[in-house]
């Protein structure tokens, strides 16, 4: 039997995108074992320390204080609730590493229906490999229990339900988009954000943006604020969102400049997935060329935007456009750092920038041209815009390595516009070709970042399993003195304690000035009521080392004339607890 040499071809593609598809699943594979033993980070571990307090009847932003909305706290409680511990969140972060690459595999298998064997295969195992990419990076970034991980699953599903809508409107689909939206921005505000630069992305018409995106956002919105006021948080909560924006915008306009110029700051973008990001330094690549790609899906003259001169001028195209406005970013930072002498700039930057502007301009100008003779430079100008709205809601704070996290799911809507067009136009075009090449670049010398499997595996000294004994003895202790609460220093040991510690605040924020209010009243109920000091300070040395904690320097104070290590009679059969100090106040009785 001979075999031809177009058989062949097509035998041996095959196998490169099944090997690629493999790669991806056994790295996901790796990293999944990891995180369904149940890992938590010193953030996961404050989640369920306040989902506790609900439990305990506390009230959110009343009694107790948190930057995060509700979302993420309803479901530790539910967690704690059901398993007692970590075990039902841990099992929901597992479906999602699982489900995200699965539900866009499954995109691309039904958009390919009516295309060849061999053409339905190559795209679904070059979807499923794009999923496993993003899914890969967002577990990196929001690892173990993070709000960003859930946050973006929610996203990522908004994003397969916009771009699916009908053309007529669909009452089904709007109310199940409202529902997602609200369950990603219960998780963490920004999402409202990245949520948005999706839908300009996927929008067809106007009238798709009304019905797939704008009356979704409305339903969910007034559903979440009756939601807050049945819980009797709405005002709290809106308090609470007043003091953690103005407090961490001060703090993280010295180092990234103000607020309005965050969206032309997409060199962090870039920045994180690239060097940043030593699994896979070339997703950044890979991304921009999808984002180049989302400009001709929406063209009308999207035939023609498949030949590989058109691929090559809409690369340029959005990547100068890109790099323009990150120098105009960069300019305005000079400027105003050296207005407000807040930081020290380096010299060369000015300079460097306007080199780079000018080069951005002389490959803008006539790739704009080329666009717009063919009716496709608006649709330059919304994917550049939606870049900006996603570096906003990156930037919303401050540019730290979770909040990266939040541009998951705009990643996720161009992996879906790139399936679709290569699903409608055929896996043979050189847009489809390009693109796969760029996926095998980044997918086959993927290797995880060893410190991040460190890290995972560190972490697993945190869950209720192996932290029992301990958590054990200080419910024991305190059911048998008849005490409700108490303060501590251990939050990440004692996460998964019965019994809630002193608040509103249970740890110290970096941006928070030493004598806010939050502090003082933490500081009070503490000296005031707080029969249970749970201590890693050393609260004996004469001449502490100063603190840029009020609850401590008060502690300093106060514990040596008031509080004994010597355990009352109730405490003793649950004493010692080991790695912490027990401090208990002198008038403590014992339980009758």
């Amino acid at each position: 039997m001979v075999i031809s040499k177009q058989t062949l071809f097509r035998l041996c593609l095959l196998v490169l995108f099944l090997s690629m598809a493999l790669k991806g699943l056994f790295e996901l594979g790796r990293i999944i074992v990891l995180e369904a033993q149940g890992p938590l980070d010193a953030d996961s571990t404050i989640y369920f320390t306040i989902g506790r307090t609900l439990l305990n009847g506390f009230r959110l932003y009343v009694d107790f204080f948190d930057v995060q909305p509700p979302g993420m706290f309803l479901l530790t409680a539910l967690s704690l609730l059901v398993t007692g511990d970590q075990r039902l969140v841990t099992g929901f972060v597992v479906f999602i590493l699982a489900a995200v690459p699965t539900v866009i595999a499954l995109f691309a298998y039904r958009e390919s229906r009516s295309g060849d064997r061999l053409s339905r295969a190559l795209l679904t195992l070059l979807a499923l490999t794009l999923g496993i990419l993003i899914t890969l990076y967002l577990e990196e970034r929001a690892p173990t229990v993070e709000t960003q991980l859930f946050g973006s699953f929610f996203g990522v599903l908004f994003a397969l339900v916009m771009i699916t809508y009908p053309e007529r409107f669909d009452w089904k689909r709007s109310l199940l988009g409202a529902l997602l939206l609200l369950c990603s921005i219960l998780m963490k505000e920004p999402f409202l954000v990245t949520n948005f630069a999706v839908a300009l992305l996927l929008t067809r018409n106007v009238r798709h943006f009304l019905h797939g995106f704008l009356l979704p956002l409305g339903i969910g919105g007034v559903v979440g604020i009756l939601l807050l006021a049945w819980m009797g948080i709405l005002l709290p909560y809106i308090q609470s969102l007043g003091t953690t924006f103005a407090l961490r915008t001060e703090n993280s306009t010295l180092v990234f400049g103000p607020m309005i110029i965050r969206p032309l700051a997409l060199h962090m973008l870039h920045s994180n997935l690239s060097w940043l990001y030593p699994a896979s330094p070339l997703l950044a690549y890979l991304i921009w060329y999808l984002w180049s790609r989302s400009i001709a899906y929406r063209a009308a003259a999207e035939q023609r935007a498949l030949r590989l001169i058109s691929v090559i001028v809409l690369l340029v195209a959005f990547c100068s456009g890109a790099v323009f406005l990150n120098t105009i970013h960069q300019i305005i930072l000079v400027w105003y750092m050296n207005r407000n002498e807040v930081m020290l700039v380096d010299p060369h930057l000015l300079r460097n920038a306007i080199i780079e502007m000018v080069v951005a301009l002389i490959l803008l100008v006539p790739s704009g041209l080329w666009l717009h003779r063919r009716r496709m430079l608006r649709w330059l100008v919304l994917s550049l815009i939606a870049l900006g709205f996603t570096s906003l809601g990156v930037g919303s704070s401050s540019f730290s390595g979770n909040h990266f996290a939040f541009a998951v799911p705009v990643y996720a809507a161009l992996v879906l516009l790139f399936l679709r067009e290569s699903a409608r136009m055929g896996t043979w075009t050189p847009a489809f070709l390009v693109g796969s090449a760029m996926t095998m670049l980044v997918m086959f010398p993927f290797t995880p970042n060893p410190s991040h499997l460190a890290s995972l595996e560190h972490r697993m000294g945190f869950t209720y399993a192996a932290q029992r004994e301990r958590i054990t003895r200080l419910d024991g202790l305190m059911d048998s003195c008849g005490l409700e609460q108490y303060y501590n220093e251990a939050i990440q040991e004692f996460a998964m304690a019965k019994h809630s510690p002193y608040g509103p605040l249970v740890l110290r924020y970096d941006y928070m000035p030493l004598k806010h209010p939050l502090h003082l009243q933490t500081a009070e109920n503490i000296v005031r009521d707080a029969k249970l000091i749970v201590a890693t300070e050393d609260y004996e040395d004469p001449q502490p080392t100063p603190e840029n904690d009020l609850v401590v320097t008060v502690l300093h104070q106060f514990i040596p004339k008031n509080f004994t290590k010597d355990p009352p009679p109730c405490a003793v059969p649950f004493f010692p607890i080991e790695g912490v100090t027990l401090w208990f106040r002198k008038d403590l009785s014992p339980h009758p």
